[in-house]
């Protein structure tokens, strides 16, 4: 499975514009502070004077991308996987280099002139994904070990992060994120979100020279993050419940009538219990001298036999087992 492109920031100094009527501005003024506090942006407009403008920064939302310019220069924000498709991830350079491409033409029509080639790449995220039934659950354990955020905070309940304010790697159910026709569609992120950890990750310094790269790259990129942030190899043998497997235990007790919750209890002790006494015998023993009649004997009997057969079923699987299954489906 190839990386995608899920999201880009080019940045630039070098950069001409010639119409601000379809910029917004930010003039967001602190307390305590007036409108002369605001920075004084000086911006090349293409004549021997350059337009200054009293603001915190100028904007241009477009629905293909997002533009910003503040005193650091000029900023380009899009999602090229999201521009081509509602949710899968684009993996091709030609379609990266047509958004690109249709994004700049967009831009030169509004009078915004820079060299797209040479725009530094701020930021990068890649990701890729698979549908995995009960996938973040399951993995819950895994997660949990590898310290992942939980993150309920930010509208996701079954989702995890992990990283600081210069990169991250977040998984997270993409079918809830993007209400989806369909469930279970996982997606793992790997992002890169300051200009010198993308140099430093990648060596990709700007815009044109991605294009000289190719998908075994960017795979490396991505897979090498993961290993150096998420998937180390400190990675315990603990044993934990394989949650899927308890969940149709508890359905087949859910099934059979009443006390649905006491009959799996007893199921998960139950072979405990027998060997202890060393015979399931024992325990109808116990009954008899405790004054039960046979029926009563005969009949928990067969109830106590119908749970046997569902307490050798409580399947143990490993926190290494299950960050390994990880890594094989979206590090590898």
């Amino acid at each position: 499975m190839n990386a995608g492109f899920d999201k880009l920031i080019l940045t630039s100094k070098d950069f001409i514009i010639k119409d601000f009527s379809i910029f917004g501005q930010n003039r967001n003024i602190s307390q305590g502070k007036n409108e002369t506090d605001l920075p004084v942006l000086s911006i090349d407009n293409g004549t021997t004077q350059m337009e200054n403008i009293r603001a915190n920064s100028i904007y241009f939302n477009h629905d293909l991308f997002n533009l910003t310019v503040n005193r650091n220069g000029l900023q380009v924000i899009f999602n090229p996987s999201k521009i081509l498709h509602p949710y899968e991830l684009t993996t091709d350079f030609k379609e990266l280099k047509k958004v690109g491409d249709r994004i700049n033409t967009i831009m030169q029509q509004n009078k915004i002139l820079t060299n797209f080639d040479n725009c530094i790449i701020s930021r990068i995220d890649l990701a890729k994904q698979e549908i995995i039934p009960n996938g973040l659950y399951h993995y819950k354990p895994a997660f949990e070990f590898m310290r992942g955020k939980c993150m309920k905070n930010v509208g996701y309940e079954n989702g995890y992060k992990w990283g600081n304010n210069s990169h991250e790697a977040q998984f997270y159910n993409k079918s809830i994120e993007s209400k989806l026709p369909f469930d279970d569609l996982d997606r793992l992120e790997a992002k890169l979100k300051k200009t010198k950890v993308v140099q430093q990750r990648t060596g990709l310094n700007n815009y044109g020279i991605l294009f000289q790269s190719d998908n075994n790259h960017i795979n490396s990129i991505y897979n090498g993050y993961l290993d150096s942030t998420i998937f180390r190899n400190n990675i315990p043998n603990q044993m934990v419940l394989d949650f899927s497997s308890e969940v149709e235990k508890m359905k087949h007790f859910k099934n059979s009538g009443r006390n649905a919750i006491l009959k799996y209890l007893v199921s998960n002790g139950l072979n405990d219990l027998i060997n202890k006494f060393g015979s399931i015998e024992t325990i109808f023993d116990i009954m008899k001298e405790a004054g039960f009649d046979k029926s009563s004997i005969s009949r928990e009997r067969k109830k106590l036999l119908d749970i046997l057969d569902y307490s050798g079923n409580t399947s143990e699987v490993n926190v290494r087992t299950l960050i390994q299954d990880l890594k094989y489906k979206f590090a590898s």
